[in-house]
């Protein structure tokens, strides 16, 4: 789930001397090359904007690019780097008392850690993650959870829950008109796959449905206690 650092990007910023706008601009150039796939050039604008933003006290803007170099590394295949940035980024949200972007890198954390396998701490995170996300209302947070609940049921061979998951999450995110970033799609598109050879296409969409007609706090609740 990519993060976008806020503001337009004006012109000669360097002409001008201003050195929040050179911040502001280079990260957003970064965010530009994530949607290119130019992931090395985005790394590296990326690196160039945390230290711009930390000599400014730009503390949450600091987080965002950190998140966002964590979502390169994953996008990579680097899941232990991406933990690395994703772990440096909540610290400073944390910091700045900035929890939207706290629920992000809450979520990204979770989707590196079960990248590696590690499905007690990617549940950790989804947890934290869905707290954060329920208490302010960020519904895109809670849809990408859902989304990520499916791949830790898909670890934990729980294929009915996995479609249950998968169901709610296209559901919400249907509701508020906005879809999973393209990594993270490929993703569903592999616990879709895998919950159809477990249990046959007919019965995936049965439990599918059951999970888009679900009531969502019920499901966030059971998602809350379960061990």
């Amino acid at each position: 789930m990519l993060e976008r650092n806020a503001g337009l990007m004006p012109i000669k910023f360097r002409e001008l001397g201003d050195q929040e706008g050179i911040a502001r601009a280079t990260a957003e150039l970064g965010s530009v090359a994530i949607a290119e796939l130019d992931l090395g050039r985005a790394a590296a604008l990326y690196e160039e904007a945390v230290p711009l933003f930390r000599s400014q006290g730009k503390t949450s803007r600091v987080a965002v690019s950190l998140g966002n170099l964590g979502t390169i590394a994953h996008m990579r295949g680097e899941y232990e780097t991406a933990v690395g940035y994703y772990e440096d980024a909540i610290e400073a949200s944390r910091e700045s008392g900035d929890e939207d972007v706290s629920a992000v890198n809450l979520h990204n954390l979770s989707r590196s850690e079960l990248a590696l396998g590690r499905a007690e701490q990617g549940l950790e995170g989804l947890r934290e993650s869905l707290a954060i996300a329920r208490r302010l209302g960020y519904r895109e947070v809670i849809a990408y959870c859902l989304s990520g609940v499916a791949e830790l049921a898909m670890i934990e061979q729980d294929a009915a829950r996995a479609a249950e998951m998968l169901g709610a999450s296209e559901q919400l995110f249907s509701e508020i008109g906005s879809t999973l970033s393209p990594d993270e799609a490929q993703t569903r598109e592999r616990v879709a796959a895998y919950v159809v050879a477990e249990l046959g296409p007919e019965r995936t969409e049965e439990l599918r449905v059951e999970g888009a007609a679900s009531p969502l706090d019920d499901l966030l609740e059971d998602i809350a206690s379960r061990a």
